[in-house]
């Protein structure tokens, strides 16, 4: 498990496309559509038991 932890834990991969991300710039309305999907997601998941 400490063999493989390290190459999990590396930030490397995730902060260079977070940052290709950034300055790309490809798609700024995603995150709002991605929470507006979640954020109704979760209300058709919480309604039937509230």
């Amino acid at each position: 498990m400490s063999a493989t932890t390290p190459s999990t834990i590396k930030p490397v991969p995730k902060k260079g496309w977070l940052t290709r991300l950034r300055q790309r710039n490809v798609l700024p309305g995603f995150g709002l559509s991605m929470g507006i999907t979640v954020f109704s997601l979760s209300l058709l998941v919480v309604l039937p038991f509230a």
